[in-house]
């Protein structure tokens, strides 16, 4: 069929009008939202019992005043009881906590410049308000960001955005896959002493170093010590000898490609419950610049 100059045209103006159209009704339909809800963000959870250390936080960076603002955010806001797990997990008070350096970009990573609403979180990354990204999966019906904390209620609107209750603290990743390990291994209570070790034999965090993403499922010292045990190994020096497998062999089938956080594995290849031994709950979903670490009791080469 032969269509005029004149008539492809007109229909492409039309198309055009038709989208300039929606995105105007759009956003008039979200101004109008907007105006419907007359608190901010600040004033929504400085009203709400459950949020008071997260508003003590924000008034300790003084950045209670953005929260104000006209603009269009979104709060991953983790309550009292998200911080109180937190603070338990890592043996802190309040008080230390406030006293973090780096508390600012703790507390400013669960904002996002933009609205987003619950159905936009399921299988989607996003810039934070310091430029870092946080990785939100849907897994059995429920939004995880991180891996770490899940989210309780979706939707709280606000005059300057909207809010999500999260049942943890997000932590913005700050170093990569060997600066972690390496703090892990020379802290008071050292782990990963073999792991350090070994990915320093073969020159393997050069390898995993760059632009790349990596889940890193990183075998703990008591893993270690039992294998060395089950092979009668003295150390790393008898490794290849007495196991058959290169060190380097060993460490790349302990890594996958891309972001794998743990709400996943029950739906993958790895199992992963409460009572499950191979997983140090401690150390999983540990958020690098290159990728994510979950510390595991045992080592098994059945893939290798």
């Amino acid at each position: 069929m032969y269509y005029s100059k004149t008539t492809l045209g007109l229909f492409r103006t039309t198309l055009a009008f038709l989208f300039l159209t929606t995105i105007f009704f759009s956003c008039v339909e979200e101004e109008k939202e907007n105006l419907l809800v007359e608190k901010s963000i600040f004033e929504i959870i400085s009203n709400d019992p459950q949020f008071s250390i997260l508003v003590t936080l924000f008034e300790k960076i003084e950045m209670t005043e953005l929260l104000k603002d006209k603009g269009s955010f979104t709060l991953l806001a983790p309550t009292d009881q998200a911080f109180e797990s937190f603070f338990g997990i890592n043996k802190i008070t309040l008080e230390d906590f406030l006293n973090t350096k780096g508390l600012t970009d703790t507390i400013m990573y669960h904002l996002l410049p933009i609205k987003v609403t619950r159905p936009d979180l399921y299988n989607a990354n996003f810039i934070t308000q310091i430029k870092e990204k946080l990785y939100c999966r849907l897994a059995n019906g429920d939004i995880f960001i991180n891996g770490k904390a899940k989210l309780i209620e979706g939707n709280i609107l606000a005059n300057n955005g909207i809010i999500h209750s999260i049942d943890y603290l997000l932590i913005p990743p700050i170093f990569t896959f060997e600066q972690y390990l390496k703090r892990f291994s020379q802290a008071e209570e050292p782990e990963f002493t073999y792991l350090v070790e070994a990915m320093e034999r073969t020159n393997y965090f050069e390898k995993i170093d760059g632009d790349y993403e990596f889940t890193l499922f990183a075998p703990t010292d008591y893993a270690f010590e039992q294998l060395f045990k089950e092979f009668n190994i003295k150390n790393l020096d008898e490794f290849e000898i007495k196991t058959g497998i290169t060190l380097e062999s060993f460490l790349a089938s302990e890594i996958r490609s891309g972001r794998i956080f743990s709400e996943s594995f029950a739906r993958n290849t790895y199992t992963f419950d409460e009572n499950n031994f191979y997983f140090q709950l401690n150390l999983l979903d540990i958020l690098t610049k290159n990728g994510v670490i979950h510390g595991v009791n045992e080592i098994v080469f059945d893939f290798i």
